[in-house]
């Protein structure tokens, strides 16, 4: 008799198939799609943040080498283009290269503003970009200030920025 029950218990289960109905294989496409496209998004934000991480990274090398550039004129005795004597040389905006002749002697701003349109891009003009090189003489001292904001993407919503300040002293250099 028990094997008269396994038999009709393997009948009954001949007519009750296993597996995934139509509905839960629609059902399981549409989360794995909703995931993927999760996935995907959260991708293209690191991929923007790792962009952006870098270009403050480079801005931050960038002021520290204007500043650099600018101590080391300071002990030129050149007059003409030493900045405690003339600083038009390196007082003004990057925004544009085409301002600053290639040709002029020093080319510093032209220099530094075409390596800032190379690693950061052109100046886009949103609200807040800039890319200024401050120079003021205060009594003996320079005071420098750089300031460096620059598009991160989200047409102009996205600024990165960095700022830097540095009172260069004539004796100390």
């Amino acid at each position: 008799m028990i094997l008269g029950l396994n038999c009709d218990k393997h009948i009954l289960n001949k007519n009750n198939q296993s597996g995934f109905t139509l509905i839960e294989a629609i059902i399981s496409l549409v989360m794995f799609g909703i995931s993927f496209a999760g996935l995907f998004l959260l991708f293209g934000i690191a991929q923007q943040t790792s962009i952006n991480t870098e270009k403050k990274m480079f801005l931050n090398i960038m002021a520290n080498r204007i500043v650099e550039s600018i101590a080391n004129e300071g002990t030129n005795t050149d007059t003409t283009i030493n900045p405690f004597d003339n600083q038009s040389h390196y007082d003004g905006s990057l925004n544009d290269c085409s301002t600053h002749s290639a040709s002029a002697t020093p080319n510093y701003k032209y220099q530094w503003c075409i390596d800032l349109q190379n690693q950061v891009g052109g100046f886009t003009g949103y609200d807040g970009e800039e890319r200024t090189v401050s120079v003021v003489k205060e009594g003996s001292d320079l005071l420098i200030n750089i300031s460096l904001v620059v598009d991160g993407g989200s047409d102009g919503e996205n600024l990165v920025q960095s700022y830097f300040s540095r009172r260069l002293r004539k004796g100390q250099l």
